[in-house]
């Protein structure tokens, strides 16, 4: 990873509660970034009376195509508000940085948001 806030990437059991992941404040300037190994799914959590955007950045395909993912993550108002889930299993084709096989993850701001990046039990 080249500088940005890591996103540990977690194994949860099938079945699991919401309360027994652990979460990653966002960061606006260094942005974040995890480890896809294409059954990682990026979860968000926006604790804040105002919207936030969040974007799993893409590479480029072997034709030059990107697609990022911008997400909307709701504003809290109560406790079932304010999650998301942002990127599901992705491509690591289109999403992992060539040099490292992480994605990039960017957000609008980062005043209590978190980040989760769970790797699916399948």
């Amino acid at each position: 990873m080249a500088g940005e806030t890591n996103i540990p990437v977690q194994n949860l059991a099938a079945r699991s509660k919401i309360d027994t992941i652990t979460w990653t404040a966002a960061t606006l300037t260094a942005k974040n970034s995890f480890i896809n190994d294409g059954k990682t799914i990026l979860l968000c959590k926006n604790c804040n009376a105002a919207t936030r955007t969040v974007t799993v950045k893409s590479v480029a395909d072997e034709d030059a195509r990107t697609g990022d993912i911008s997400v909307t993550v709701p504003a809290f108002s109560t406790p079932n508000d304010g999650f998301s889930i942002v990127a599901p299993t992705s491509p690591r084709h289109l999403f992992n940085r060539a040099s490292d096989g992480v994605v990039i993850v960017e957000c609008s701001a980062e005043a209590d948001l978190y980040y989760a990046a769970v790797r699916l039990p399948i």
